[in-house]
């Protein structure tokens, strides 16, 4: 009986370590920065927890920003794209999240250049999803190309669209 019950325990242990959480922002819309440039996102990052000992967290998922602009008749299309993630964090309604990433230059729909680099970025998820009242969700970004150039960075809320922190737990 004693053997019994200690296998029973073992075994209730083992379930309960098994249990999955995901961790995860996801959201698409628009936002300007301080210059009053306006940007485009679309995010959907998790990552995700097995409570299997001797599994890793899993951080997957895309980010794509995108800035349109006009010059000289000339319509310019920046996006910046993070393909895989790398590393999630979640602290209350904020997620903060990076990864390699790439900024492409469009003119007139043509690529003419590329450059490789890291994306860090913050989304807070300050309301209900279409809800009008609290302060707005908010995000902050930054690109650092491996060329040296200067990195690009912006932040300010998202004027159209949400963005959601979540956490959830399945078995």
């Amino acid at each position: 009986m004693k053997r019994l019950t200690i296998t029973l325990s073992i075994l209730a242990a083992s379930l309960a370590l098994a249990a999955t959480t995901t961790l995860g922002a996801q959201g698409a819309g628009a936002m300007r920065d301080a210059a009053g440039n306006e940007f485009t996102f679309s995010i959907n990052v998790k990552k995700t927890i097995s409570g299997t000992i001797g599994t890793r967290p899993r951080v997957n998922g895309a980010a794509f920003f995108r800035r349109k602009f006009a010059m000289n008749d000339n319509k310019f299309v920046l996006e910046y794209a993070m393909p895989v993630g790398k590393g999630f964090a979640k602290n209350g309604g904020t997620a903060t999240f990076e990864g390699p990433g790439m900024m492409n230059m469009y003119k007139n729909g043509v690529l003419i250049s590329s450059s490789p680099g890291a994306i860090w970025a913050s989304v807070s998820d300050m309301r209900a999803a279409n809800s009008g009242d609290g302060p707005p969700d908010s995000m902050t970004f930054r690109f650092v190309d491996e060329g040296g150039n200067p990195p690009v960075e912006f932040s300010g809320p998202v004027l159209r669209g949400d963005v959601s922190v979540f956490e959830q737990a399945s078995k």
